[in-house]
């Protein structure tokens, strides 16, 4: 009966394949963690820095491309008058629509309330409140700037509630004009001022002028739509 000398020999040798098998898969899981740890952050960052640049993009750096027709702005105004008028503070909406690329149609109300002006100690004689609503056109100048100075006409109806008298009702005329900076195509701030000028059909009790001046000064934000 022989004894086979070799069965150590193949024991061994197979111990030794199993824990090589076995190392070589422990590596492998070892090493594929922090690969997939890279890949995910190197993706991560290649993905918020594509989402930067496309914000980026977005913003204006150029002229103001008036892609879009219609413009709704909100401003607030300070209002100073000039002889029997009233002082006030208030809220401008205007709502445009391009005809052309510089010509706009423009329709404006105004709102002010019965105030003091904010830069001076002296009140108006006489005290109220008025609304405007003057339809118009405006005529905004591209740049090579996101920046847009504008100019604009209106005339319309004025609507006048004067503190202790009848309200009556009036005609008007309104000229301004600003600028403004467009962030993206669609939002833009701005500085503007408009003098409105007319006459109001007050009854004939009441005391004083019937003549209409007020200068207003105001800060707005526009939108733009399709």
């Amino acid at each position: 009966m022989s004894i086979p000398t070799d069965f150590p020999l193949n024991r061994t040798q197979s111990f030794i394949r199993t824990r090589i098998r076995t190392r070589i898969r422990t590596r492998t899981r070892t090493t594929r963690r922090p690969t997939l740890a890279l890949l995910a952050a190197v993706l991560l960052t290649v993905v918020g820095r594509a989402r930067s640049a496309r914000a980026d993009e977005l913003m204006l750096h150029g002229p103001h491309p008036f892609l879009k027709e219609n413009a709704l702005s909100i401003a607030y105004l300070m209002g100073t008058a000039f002889g029997d008028s009233f002082n006030g503070q208030g809220i401008g909406v205007t709502y445009g629509y391009m005809l052309e690329k510089q010509l706009w149609l423009d329709l404006q109300i105004n709102f002010r309330g019965s105030t003091c002006p904010p830069w001076g100690n002296t009140c108006a004689t006489h005290t109220g409140n008025v609304a405007e609503v003057m339809p118009g056109i405006s005529w905004r100048f591209p740049t090579d700037l996101p920046l847009v100075p504008f100019v604009r006409g209106n005339a319309g109806l004025l609507f006048l509630y004067p503190d202790g008298a009848q309200n009556a009702i009036g005609l008007g005329i309104r000229a301004g004009g600003g600028v403004k900076y467009y962030l993206f195509d669609w939002l833009g701030f701005g500085l503007e001022s408009a003098l409105s000028l007319g006459h109001g059909f007050y009854a004939s009790a009441y005391p004083a002028g019937h003549g209409y001046a007020v200068l207003d000064v105001g800060a707005a934000i526009e939108l733009q739509f399709p």
